[in-house]
Order: structure tokens, then sequence, then C-alpha cells
């Protein structure tokens, strides 16, 4: 009975800070599952992606070597010569394994919510797994291009990338609760959004605000433990390098940050649901209507 009390409703139209709001309510209160949700779907990717990072980080280094020294020619020609092919390789690898862990990520927290509404406040998650397993190519490919599309946006104009941007948040809970396609999702993104732009802009600007401001705490120690080399560096003979801003140390610290920081993101999923189905409420009625017929049904 304790848990129908504490039910979130998320078939219901909010505003602005009621989105912000129940967003921390939903996380404080399944915490526990969608931790080991995520530890389980999302945690494998999550490690590759984090190695991608941090090995691609040491080539670029290697590549640099003393970029900042007096030979700074000597050092863009060796960089372009000997390792152009490893960058753009290792570039592309990074973007193919972070687009699998972003579309994994939304997947799993929309489907989290999804088992939350079905079982009415527990999440299923061998459910959710299974569900995941099954159509994560789908998930892969809506990322990709929602991706390719707000890319191109941003290189045609900043302002159309930021525009694009707003409704193709919402494209993976639209797959998902209203079982379209990719294209279809697309689609149905740009429909939802009319009329709302704004509203929707001003809650994902002020969480992601708060998102960037939170994960930059855990950026800290790696960017004060590379300020304090670059102080070192200076004094030395050799001059600024950066292999010797960046070791090792530096690259462990920046690992943990950069994952605290991925975690985190969740907050900013769970927040692009609550405006889905706000918008969707304000579309379709489609929780009113639920609540007539389960008020039919009572009576």
């Amino acid at each position: 009975m304790q848990e129908n009390i504490n039910l979130i409703n998320f078939k219901k139209e909010r505003n602005l800070g009621e989105i912000l709001s129940d967003t921390f309510a939903f996380i404080r209160q399944n915490y526990k599952s969608l931790f080991k949700i995520i530890y389980k779907v999302v945690g494998p990717i999550l490690l590759l992606t984090l190695i991608s990072y941090s090995v691609y980080l040491v080539v670029v280094l290697k590549g640099t070597g003393n970029f900042l020294s007096p030979d700074i020619e000597e050092n863009i020609d060796n960089l372009t010569s000997r390792y152009a092919m490893t960058f753009l390789m290792g570039m592309i690898f990074m973007i193919v394994v972070s687009v699998l862990f972003y579309s994994l990520f939304y997947a799993t927290l929309n489907y989290s919510v999804q088992s939350y509404i079905e079982n009415k406040g527990k999440i299923d998650e061998e459910e959710v797994a299974k569900k995941i397993k099954y159509n994560w190519s789908s998930f892969f490919k809506l990322a990709f291009l929602s991706g390719v599309f707000v890319v191109l946006g941003f290189f045609l104009f900043f302002i159309p990338g930021v525009y694009i941007a707003v409704p193709l948040s919402l494209v993976f809970s639209i797959m998902i609760f209203h079982e379209m396609g990719v294209m279809e999702s697309i689609s149905y993104s740009f429909k939802l959004i009319k009329n709302n732009w704004w509203m929707s802009f001003f809650t994902l600007f002020l969480m992601l605000l708060i998102y960037y401001t939170a994960s930059s705490v855990f950026q800290m120690p790696a960017a004060i433990y590379s300020l304090f080399n670059t102080m070192v560096s200076a004094q030395s003979e050799d001059g600024i390098s950066f292999t010797n801003i960046y070791d090792w140390p530096y690259l462990i610290l920046n690992f943990l940050g950069t994952m605290a920081q991925f975690v985190l993101y969740g907050f900013v999923i769970i927040s692009t649901i609550f405006l889905f189905f706000s918008l969707n409420e304000k579309l379709n009625k489609t929780g009113a209507f639920e609540t007539i017929e389960n008020l039919g049904e009572n009576h």
C-alpha cells in the first residue's frame, strides 16, 4: 500500500519546476534498481568507452610530445605524418562506441520507467535487460541518425543545431512508449514539440546546467593535478611538455572523473522522459483518459 502512496504518476502535464523536482524524486526512490540495471546493461560499454577515451588521450599525447616546445613546426610535421591515421581511426572508434553507449543508456532508463509504470512502482531488471537485448540495434540506429541531424544542424549554423537537438532529445521515449520505428520517432518528435519548444528548451537547458555544474566537481582533482604539473613543467629545462603534464596519475583521475560524468548524465535522461510524458499529455491526453476509464471500472 505504501508503494501506491509514493507512486509517481508520469502521465500528466508538468511545468519546468515539477519536471526537475520529480526527476530527483524518481531517482531518489529507485536509485538502487536503476544502478543495478545500469551496471548490468550499460556497465560493459561504459567501461569500453572510458578505455577508448583514455587510450586515445595517450596516443594524442604521444603524438604531440613536446608540442609547446621551441621545435613546434617539427612537432606539427611529426604529428600529421606519423599519427594522422591513428588519430582518425581512433576518433571513428570513439564515436561508434560513444553512440552505442548513449543509445543503451537512454534505452535502459526509458525501459526502466516503462517497467516502473507497468508494475506500479517496481522496476523489473530482468525484463528491462531482455527488451534492450532484443532491440539494441534499433536504438543504435536512432542515436546515430539523431546525432547526424544535430551535427549537420550545428555545421549549417548554431541555431538550427540547437533547434533540432531539443525535439530529438525525446526520440527514445517516443520509440519505446509509442512503439514507433526509427524515422517515425524522429518525425513525431517535431510534432510533439510543436508550440512547446521554448518550455522544452529551458527545461533541458536548466537540467544540463545542473548536470555540468555537478559533474565539474568530479573533474576538479584532474584539473588541479594538471595545473600543478604545468607549473612544475614550466620551471624545468625542457619547458612545458604534454607528456609531463598528463601523466598516469592524471589519466587515472581523468578516468574516474569522466566515469562520474557519464553516470550523472542519467539525471538528464530521466528529465527528458518526464518532459516527453508532459508534452504527450498535452497533445494526446493519455493519462486523463486512463484516469476516466479507471473511475468507470471502479464504479
